[in-house]
């Protein structure tokens, strides 16, 4: 499942790099899931504050529940991502590693599978309240431009994230490897 480049990256195995490669993951899933909720907030305080944004009632509801998806799929991956958090940010991380011991292609491909099996059950849903959502916001607003930007960028997010599951070799286009290591 890893592509070459993580092989590569891999091999031999390193724990300090197959942290560098796991923190470069989690800093490119958790940046589009914290936008997700962000966009959220942004039309929903766009529609309390400005008259022709308004929301209809089923409009308002998938963009609540769309929210309410994106919060606890961000909680979720985030209890994913720092298992057993401490207050000592060194303890944190020989925490975290120890879970994917022998930090090889293996021990990847697990860490990658458990990721894609909190992802796939937010996409769907989360899709279908996006797309109603977005479908029914107001064509004609002030700040158009703007959220026009914002849809596009949350249904590239929401592309992304997919992508990712359906190839878990995809993640190589998202992460910056370390300069050092590759």
């Amino acid at each position: 499942m890893a592509g070459k480049q993580i092989r590569e990256f891999l091999s031999p195995p390193d724990a300090d790099r197959f942290y560098d490669l796991y923190h470069a993951v989690t800093e490119e899933v958790l940046v589009r899931s914290l936008a997700l909720i962000n966009y959220c907030q942004i039309a929903k305080m766009y529609a309390s504050k400005f008259p022709e944004f308004a929301l209809n009632a089923e409009t308002a509801a998938h963009l609540e529940m769309f929210t309410v998806f994106a919060k606890e799929f961000d909680s979720a991956l985030r209890a994913f991502y720092w298992h057993k958090p401490t207050e000592d940010w060194k303890q944190n991380r020989v925490l975290n590693l120890k879970r994917f011991a022998p930090y090889d292609e293996a021990a990847w491909d697990h860490m990658f599978l458990q990721m894609i099996s909190i992802l796939q059950p937010f996409l769907q849903p989360a899709r279908r309240h996006w797309e109603t959502a977005s479908a029914n916001l107001p064509k004609e607003a002030s700040h158009l431009d703007s959220i026009k930007s914002w849809l596009m960028k949350m249904d590239q997010y929401l592309d992304d994230l997919t992508r990712i599951c359906d190839d878990p070799q995809e993640i190589e286009s998202f992460v910056r490897f370390h300069p050092k290591h590759g």
